[in-house]
Formats: C-alpha cells, structure tokens, sequence
C-alpha cells in the first residue's frame, strides 16, 4: 500500500488513532466531562482558546440541521441508502457530521449498521464481523476506514495471520502511512505468536512489520519484560534476518536481499536478566543475539 496525502489531524481523529485501554478510556470521558462545556454553556472567563473552540463545535454540531434521504446519495465518498438520517455541516448539504442507517447496509464495500461519523474518514459499526480491507475487523468496537474502503484502524475479530507470526484477536491493527507498513497493539492477557511451532512472546505489546509483511519489532507492555524461550528481554526486540547469499551478515533488523525464511532467523535485544548458555553467562543489559534454531544466544555484533 503506496503511501496517502497527509489529513488535518483533528479531534475526533486523535481519539481514534488513540492505542489506550479501557480504563484509559474511562478516564478520559470523566476528564472530558470536567474540562469540556456542555454544548450551550456559557464560556467561562479563563477557558483557554482550545477549548472555547471545541464548544463551539459541539454547539455547532448539536444545532445542526438534519434530513432524512429520499434516495441513495453520494456523500463525503460513501453512497448512504434511502432513508439515512443526515446532520449537515452547511446549508448546501455537500458535507455532513454524522448519519444514521435506516438498518445494516452495504456501504464503503462492507455492511455497515447504526451511526457513521466523518471527519476526513468514516467512523463505523459493522453489522457483524466481517473482512475489512482484507483484515477480520470486528462489530463490537468502531471501525475507521478512509473513502477508498482502506482500514484506518479496527480491533481484529480473530487471529490474524501474517509471514511468521500470528497476532491474536482483539489486537488493534494500525497503519504506518509514511512507509506503508501496519502495526498492532495486543490486548493485557493476548500473547504474540511467533511461526513455527508457534512459540509465544510473553510480555508484547506492540508488533511492527516490514513492508514485506515480515516481523520487524515487538516492544514490551509497559512496566514489563519481554519473555521468548525462556529469554528474558527489556523493552523491544527486532527480528533478524539473513541474505541468500553466503557470508551475509546478519546485523539488526531486516537486511536488504532474499529472506532467508519468512520468521526470521533470530531476535536481537537487550537482556532484562542473567542468562546463561553452556558455561557462558550473559549479564542483564547485554545486547544478544537469540537464533530461533537450537535457541542458542551469542553477543550482538
């Protein structure tokens, strides 16, 4: 995937890039009841510029005048079935806030139910699970998708596949538009997978792959270890691999060239505590080399 045209970052864009937690969650709805007036409130003497500018969206938005269509219509790159209830940005209707399906119909090349809310993509509900620009997104969280029916981001209805690595549902899939590449950020109590024989990393939080689809780095959940073969690791590991050709060095991360198979020949990182290999001690803080063959450990070159 080639990369896209940079978007005005907005409010609503922040909060669903957002990789927080529920509880997180929790804390920013209470914070946002505190801080942001209700729509209609008068602006009290000391509210800083931001925010004056946010409650009058609010107030926009909620005094925001609505229709319901009388046929399909094209807007904002979705085609919205007769009898969806439109809020408008403006009085020639070209734009709109949000609109509501009359039932689950086939929009933006899925099947879409309840509200959808635009500012510069689509925030929606599936009306089940379903593949969503080839990822299993799923109906019980929102989903973003650009007009092209691109994933912006969604939470993984099943495991999802990839070169060497099986990362779990419930994990959510990101985009890194700059280089074309996605990342994940996996749930407390999820565990990466790495291929063959589908070892666990213990510990992940994030994953990154190259733009070949291969693994390229797993960083630990915050406050803790990163834990692969009995291995225990600090706060990231980076994938190895090899050229075909012989003599190849393997260096850290991906080398340009052939693979050398699609999960990499080994991780590279920095030990969180002592390991110890035949009659050689590795000492917590030493960058190493783990090979996935025979899990042997060697000092990073």
């Amino acid at each position: 995937m080639g990369p896209v045209p940079a978007r005005r970052l907005t409010a609503r864009g922040l909060i669903a890039r957002a990789r927080i937690g529920t509880a997180a969650w929790l804390a920013l709805l209470l914070c946002a009841a505190a801080l942001f007036p209700r729509p209609g409130r008068a602006q009290a003497p000391d509210e800083p510029p931001v925010l004056t500018a946010f409650r009058k969206r609010l107030d926009a938005r909620a005094a925001a005048p609505s229709a319901t269509l009388a046929e399909p219509r094209m807007v904002d790159g979705a085609l919205l079935p007769a009898g969806t209830v439109v809020r408008w940005t403006d009085a020639v209707q070209t734009r709109i806030y949000d609109a509501r399906l009359p039932g689950p119909a086939p929009v933006l090349g899925t099947v879409l139910a309840g509200r959808m809310y635009f500012d510069d993509f689509w925030i929606v509900r599936l009306a089940a699970d379903a593949a969503v620009d080839g990822w299993p997104c799923s109906s019980a969280t929102s989903v973003s998708i650009l007009t092209s029916g691109k994933v912006l981001t969604c939470e993984l209805a099943a495991d999802a596949r990839r070169p060497g690595v099986i990362v779990p549902a419930g994990s959510r899939v990101f985009p890194n538009w700059a280089d074309g590449t996605w990342s994940f950020n996996v749930p407390d109590g999820a565990h990466l997978r790495i291929g063959p024989p589908g070892v666990a990393v213990q510990g992940a939080s994030d994953v990154s792959f190259n733009a070949d689809g291969t693994i390229r780095m797993v960083a630990a959940r915050s406050g803790q270890v990163l834990g692969l073969h009995g291995v225990r690791f600090q706060d990231r590991l980076t994938w190895v691999y090899a050229e075909a050709r012989a003599g190849a060095d393997i260096g850290a991360g991906r080398t340009p060239g052939v693979i050398d198979g699609a999960a990499g020949i080994g991780v590279r990182g920095r030990l969180a505590r002592m390991a110890i290999r035949g009659k050689t001690k590795f000492p917590p803080g030493t960058e190493v080399i783990l090979t996935f063959a025979g899990n042997a450990l060697r000092p990073a070159p």
